[in-house]
């Protein structure tokens, strides 16, 4: 990972802090109407952390940074002195209401530390979210059902919350959790964590683990936990615990997988549709979190040139009848829309003005699908000039599938990453509405509000043309530009 010095938080999409030099893992919460996005600080020229930061936001689109709001302590003793060495690091975790009186505070966060072959979890306190103070309680690894140590280290960290009772809301007790974990009789390499860590509170201090659920398949060797939620089916009928994981069962990619169940504690089977949720190289760990409807919200992190891991647009979850979550657009969005621009195209489809890949874009185009068996040069989409005199196609098949593409003069299109969201068929010709976010290289694609790509283009420079929009009236009149309100 390159890092470089400091820059404005709103260079990328969607947020970057501007008092650190980088950060990693994000999770969110909402309270009184506000977004709190929080972020791992990752400390200079390393993957190593000892503290977290918070931005707060009226609408979840436009935040004001905190910065550094927290740093660990070392509860374990002996303790070396700061800075500390590259053996200790913290690993993220979530937020939730604490319960009166145990805990003396309104909120709970919990954050992990690495001491030497072992982790534990630990807990900070805040009133006001923007404030923490550490607490005195611990949560060590119980070696009745996970590894306490290895030699090559083990998994003890980022503890998701949910009510045992989802009908209570939110913020009710007692609570589950399940968080990254390494099961025991895991052998000799201690980072084999094909499961989860499971477990309850009575008062968001105080866990008891439990045994892990069994999954199905397990990963190969490593799965992180991002959250667990669950979530009723689209007509009502039916609900199951949807559990987002790093870590791919098939290639073990630093992908975000879905595994389901019908019970929280299992068994958790693996998705039969729309299974990598968040596909490599250019985003990575969801987490769910609640908006202030109550509705079901998903924050991960997406990457921008220089290797930074943005806060990105927030996304709505979605499961449909057949029991598949996908990512969908969530209306909040509509926020990231600011002055409007009148759409007209050059001769070869080239949108003008130029966009201005620092502003940032938010185009919205109705086209029919291509017929299927429709080659990838006649399929509908968007080509984004490099930098470097190349172009890169993005389009949509017959399927409402996605492709990305190199696109030279002397060669037919070189497909570089594709995206499959196993959606319902669709009528030949079905007239579709794509939905772009583009800024510095970075974008994502919708499809009838369907998250296609997150994905991270090559250096471009700002010139997009529309290839393959024709309906009555002419391409033009099909698509909507606004200039990204950051």
């Amino acid at each position: 990972m390159a890092f470089n010095a400091l820059l404005p938080p709103a260079l990328g999409l969607l947020f970057h802090s501007s008092h650190v030099v980088d950060q990693w893992d994000t999770w969110a919460f909402v309270e009184n109407s506000t977004f709190y996005a929080f972020y791992l600080v990752l400390e200079p020229d390393t993957w190593f952390s000892q503290s977290f930061g918070v931005a707060s936001s009226p609408d979840g689109v436009h935040f004001t940074d905190h910065g550094v709001v927290f740093t660990g302590r070392c509860l374990d003793p002996p303790c070396p002195p700061r800075p500390w060495p590259r053996g200790f690091w913290m690993g993220s975790g979530s937020v939730w209401r604490a319960a009166h009186p145990a805990s003396a505070a309104r909120y709970v966060v919990n954050w992990s530390q690495e001491r030497g072959l072992s982790q534990t979890i630990s807990f900070a306190l805040s009133d006001d979210l923007l404030t923490w103070r550490a607490s005195p309680t611990v949560f060590p690894i119980d070696p009745r059902y996970y590894t306490p140590s290895a030699p090559n280290g083990v998994r003890w960290d980022g503890i998701y919350s949910l009510p045992a009772d989802a009908a209570a809301g939110r913020d009710a007790f007692p609570r589950l959790g399940y968080w990254t974990a390494t099961p025991a009789g895991c052998g000799p390499y201690g980072l084999c964590n094909h499961t989860m860590g499971f477990g309850a509170s009575r008062d968001g201090l105080t866990w008891e683990a439990r045994p892990s659920p069994l999954m199905e398949p397990p990963t190969v060797h490593w799965s992180e936990v991002g959250a667990v939620e669950r979530i009723a089916y689209r007509n009502g009928t039916a609900a199951a615990y949807f559990a987002l994981l790093g870590g791919n069962a098939e290639n073990q990619l630093a992908e975000m997988v879905t595994y389901l169940a019908a019970q929280p504690d299992g068994p958790f089977r693996a998705a039969t549709r729309n299974r990598v949720l968040l596909p490599k190289p250019s985003c990575y760990f969801a987490r769910f979190f609640r908006g202030g409807g109550g509705e079901l919200l998903v924050t991960h992190q997406s990457f921008s040139r220089v290797g930074r891991a943005y806060v990105a647009p927030f996304k709505a979850a979605r499961v449909d009848d057949d029991a598949t979550l996908r990512l969908a657009w969530w209306e909040g969005n509509q926020r990231l829309k600011g002055r409007p621009v009148r759409v007209r195209l050059d001769a070869d489809g080239s949108l003008l003005p130029r966009l201005d890949p620092s502003l940032g874009s938010v185009l919205e185009a109705s086209f029919p699908l291509p017929p299927a068996g429709a080659t990838l040069p006649s399929w509908p989409g968007f080509v984004f000039e490099q930098a470097d005199g190349g172009a890169t196609l993005l389009a949509v098949d017959a399927a409402a599938r996605c492709a990305a593409a190199n696109l030279t003069s002397a060669a037919p299109p070189s497909v570089v990453h594709t995206w499959d969201r196993e959606l319902p068929p669709l009528p030949a010709g079905e007239l579709v509405v794509a939905r772009l976010l583009y800024r510095r290289d970075m974008l994502e694609l919708y499809v009838n509000d369907v998250l296609l790509p997150v994905y991270l283009l090559p250096p471009t420079t700002g010139s997009v043309r529309v290839v393959n929009i024709e309906a009555q009236g002419g391409a033009a009149d099909r698509i909507r530009r606004w200039d990204m309100s950051l």
